[in-house]
């Protein structure tokens, strides 16, 4: 999950929050602006919303635990505690980032290609980006929501006006479809963003936070092994899904121009947590020096502070409220192993002490 999830929201525009209206779709700016604000939302979703760590790191409980017995319901991935509020278990803001794609999709074909183009770039290919990044990033949130739900509404049309949600009052409601329906579904989308995304290159104004061809390919990679999981070992699916992922693995790594980063270059290695490095696949940047961080306070106490240390390397305070590593995690990287002192603090000290 690391290498398509954390990622920086550097985008030209200001992004448009609300996917509906003609005057939003009907023009090259105005798609433009939804595909920002897709990118926004989801941003905000998964750092502040629903923070990405709660349904991730913390569940798998191979690293980080919290001090605080509360807290400790997220980190065994029990959301639903007596002490935690139900939002933990409300799904509606990501279909906001679906239903953004969804209409980005319906409509930008009938905007003219020439409209898309500036500074001597070729219209239809902006506009085949456009396309591909709404695809990505429909598939992308789908995959990112069965691995929190499980089976899920398979949202496939464009919801544009009320009638098409509500009926005599109330919410129209719709089935939930296996977990696997909706991800055989999903690699079609992306098959659609593989096919109309180019490959960015590092150092230019795109590179890692906005999605491009080896983003796509890194994501249907790792839907084809979610969904192998599932399936009978040595099956001739099983084996044709682990075979295509490993291929397109192949591809991300030795031609999408991507290399990594040289460990033994502590800058380097500082360089990648600010991001856009030559590692990046797909990023939300969190950004210190605007004053950003994980953050999630309810009730009487915090839930989380904050889960990154400052890339100038500033000890953190108040160590005794935040996630800390699980002292059974101290094996996880021998004591040679260089990451213990690039990623951590005081990493395999007392748990109040170390991150």
């Amino acid at each position: 999950m690391a290498a398509c999830l954390l990622w920086s929201c550097e985008l030209d525009l200001q992004p448009l929050g609300n996917a509906n209206g003609e005057q939003v779709w009907g023009t090259a700016l105005g798609c433009e602006q939804m595909v920002a604000g897709a990118y926004a939302r989801l941003r905000n979703i998964i750092i502040h919303e629903r923070p990405m760590y709660l349904y991730g790191d913390l569940p798998s409980q191979m690293v980080f635990r919290h001090n605080h017995w509360i807290a400790q319901y997220a980190t065994e991935g029990t959301y639903n505690g007596h002490y935690l509020n139900g939002w933990w278990l409300d799904w509606s803001p990501y279909f906001k980032v679906i239903a953004t794609a969804n209409t980005l999709l319906n409509h930008i074909n009938d905007v003219p290609h020439e409209q898309f183009a500036a500074s001597g770039e070729d219209g239809l290919t902006r506009r085949n980006r456009l396309r591909g990044e709404a695809y990505f990033l429909y598939a992308y949130t789908y995959f990112y929501m069965t691995r929190i739900y499980g089976d899920l509404p398979l949202v496939t049309e464009s919801i544009e006006n009320s009638e098409q949600a509500i009926q005599n009052g109330n919410t129209i409601g719709r089935r939930q479809s296996p977990e696997k329906e909706v991800l055989e579904h999903v690699l079609k989308t992306v098959d659609a963003a593989i096919a109309l995304l180019p490959l960015d290159k590092p150092g230019t104004k795109t590179w890692a936070v906005r999605a491009d061809k080896g983003a796509a390919m890194n994501l249907k990679a790792h839907i084809l092994m979610w969904l192998a999981k599932d399936m009978e070992n040595g099956s001739q699916q099983y084996i044709d899904y682990l075979t295509e992922a490993e291929q397109l693995l192949d591809l991300v790594i030795n031609h999408s121009n991507r290399s990594m980063v040289d460990y033994n270059n502590p800058a380097s290695v500082t360089g990648m947590f600010a991001g856009k490095s030559t590692e990046g696949i797909f990023e939300l940047n969190v950004s210190v020096a605007d004053n950003e961080s994980f953050h999630i306070n309810y009730g009487e106490f915090a839930l989380h502070v904050t889960t990154y240390r400052c890339v100038d390397r500033q000890t953190l305070q108040n160590l005794g409220s935040f996630m800390v590593i699980d002292p059974k995690a101290a094996s996880l990287y021998p004591v040679t192993d260089k990451r213990r002192a690039l990623f951590f603090q005081n990493f395999g000290n007392s748990p109040g002490n170390n991150f």
